[in-house]
């Protein structure tokens, strides 16, 4: 599993992972720890790289004012079972109650259904608007691309 950093992070729920009750201020690597601990999976340490640039992330100044000159986000990539996914669920799970900010998971293909379902009544610059204001954060899984 690799981490490049850019613009963009993706997750979606699985892992037979039970929805509770978290502490306000959780962080990506507890929830990380607990998922670890609760299903005996095997401690890796790119893993836990990785959470703790996904905290990072979870910083409200991240957030104050966009910057392009500023990391916005990660594309976490690798081959399948390496995890990406259950990172994005801790760092799903941790966000949406640390904060205020709202956070949409979504697989890329839905994301992109649903903007092409907009673009059938609203002009590029309206959709857009509208994306913005259903999240903050958007989280993409399932994303694909290729390398030429």
């Amino acid at each position: 599993m690799k981490l490049v950093s850019g613009n963009w992070i993706g997750l979606w729920p699985r892992y037979g992972v039970q929805r509770r009750a978290l502490s306000v201020g959780r962080t990506v690597t507890a929830e990380l720890e607990d998922v670890i601990q609760r299903q005996a999976l095997k401690n890796d340490p790119a893993q836990k790289q990785i959470a703790k640039k996904l905290d990072d992330l979870l910083n409200p100044s991240m957030f104050s004012r966009w910057n392009p000159f500023q990391q916005n986000g990660l594309y976490i990539h690798g081959t399948v079972g390496t995890g990406k996914s259950l990172l994005l669920d801790c760092f799903f799970r941790a966000g949406i109650v640390s904060d205020s900010r709202r956070f949409r998971r979504v697989h890329f293909h839905d994301f992109m259904l649903d903007v092409h379902k907009k673009l059938r009544n609203h002009r590029l610059v309206d959709v857009a608007s509208i994306l913005a204001e259903e999240s903050n954060v958007l989280c993409f899984d399932e994303f694909q691309g290729t390398l030429n």
